[in-house]
């Protein structure tokens, strides 16, 4: 079985007014020996891990709630819905569906608390409210032990139901090497094949699929019903495949090449400022030993600023107090989602039209390796 190890890795969503941070020992992603799907080693229990949850802000795709939410509706087919949301992540679908359809009876599960705390808490569940219609939008990725959780939300389910699963598609990311999307929060990294598989397995049987497209992930959204599936076909993508066997291999070589581009870049007496205290940029850090490098993080998140982040020396900062005489020797890297570069490149400018940045996203038109290329390519000309 293929894997890729990462030792000493620092939580993503661990802000402290301290240098003190949480490590994993050994984060370990693998490799299904049936499929394509890339996974976490459970040498850990993520529902452990020390989390600021006043700080953390869950932002999901919304752009296609109203269509999911008619597609529940209209595949339901009950007299009365009763709508369950397993956490605060549900909020907006559920508010849809009643907007729609305002007799529907609705509950959050877990409201207030990190996705790990609503994953824990679930498992303890003990109720004998019935739901017809149950929603798990972007959590299912989160579940270390699926089976025992699906075995919950069949104990509240009434005969006839839906299960909506929505999860991030991993299929882009893989294919171009996007390192930063491992997360230790992150048990599974689908794509529409393999997760498709993976329910089956678990005795769900697709109703509808929708795949909502973005410029970073895709959205896989699944409608499910509990069947008795006694045989099931591994659909082997073989594609897909042969990319996350090289998602593994080549990384010891991507490392290598982005520590280089680094170093150069600080041989020649730039500083590393980062834009957006991201769960990616966490893993960008870490993975390529780069915490050495960086000299600060720039966020807008007021909760964030002015607290330690990655287990790095300086505490994260607003984008007003970059020292405007420090930009000439500055490299401004992009670290949060690419949707958000333009407005960020703008206010980037702001400070200086000639100012210097790039992006640590291999999706980017501004990713570091890119621009790297047309540089040079400039410069050989």
């Amino acid at each position: 079985m293929s894997l890729i190890k990462f030792k000493n890795f620092s939580i993503a969503n661990y802000f402290s007014k301290t240098k003190r941070n949480q490590l994993i020992d050994n984060l370990i992603i693998k490799k299904s020996k049936y499929s394509s799907l890339l996974f976490l080693e459970k040498n850990f229990n993520p529902l452990n891990l020390s989390e600021n949850n006043k700080i953390i802000e869950y932002s999901e795709p919304e752009d296609h709630i109203n269509k999911v939410a008619r597609l529940l509706i209209k595949n339901s087919n009950f007299k009365n819905l009763k709508v369950l949301g397993i956490s605060s992540k549900d909020t907006t679908l559920i508010n849809e569906i009643k907007k729609i359809k305002n007799k529907t009876f609705t509950k959050i599960f877990s409201k207030n608390t990190s996705l790990e705390n609503a994953i824990d808490k679930f498992y303890k569940i003990n109720s004998e409210q019935k739901f017809n219609i149950i929603i798990m939008r972007h959590i299912w990725e989160h579940i270390p032990e699926q089976k025992l959780f699906l075995k919950k939300i069949k104990k509240i389910l009434d005969e006839k139901h839906i299960i909506y699963i929505e999860v991030p598609d991993c299929k882009k990311l893989i294919r171009n090497f996007d390192y930063s999307m491992i997360w230790e929060e992150h048990m599974y990294y689908y794509n529409q094949t393999n997760l498709k598989y993976e329910l089956t397995k678990l005795g769900l049987k697709k109703i509808k699929f929708l795949r909502v497209s973005h410029p970073q992930e895709d959205n896989l959204c699944f409608l499910l019903k509990v069947s008795d599936i006694k045989k099931y076909k591994n659909l082997l993508d073989k594609k897909s495949d042969y990319y996350s066997k090289m998602f593994i291999k080549k990384f010891n070589i991507n490392k290598k090449n982005t520590k280089n581009f680094f170093l150069r870049l600080k041989k020649s007496g730039f500083n590393f400022y980062f834009f957006g205290a991201s769960h990616m940029l966490n893993t960008f850090l870490n993975i390529y030993d780069l915490k050495n490098y960086t000299d600060f993080v720039i966020d807008d998140n007021k909760k964030k600023i002015n607290k330690f982040f990655a287990g790095l020396e300086n505490k994260i900062i607003s984008l007003k107090d970059v020292k405007k005489n420090e930009i000439k020797k500055t490299i401004f890297f992009i670290s949060c989602n690419i949707s958000a570069e333009k407005k960020i490149i703008k206010r980037l400018k702001l400070l200086d039209k000639s100012v210097l940045f790039f992006s640590i996203f291999p999706l980017s038109k501004n990713y570091f390796f890119k621009k790297k290329l047309i540089y040079e390519n400039k410069k050989n000309k």
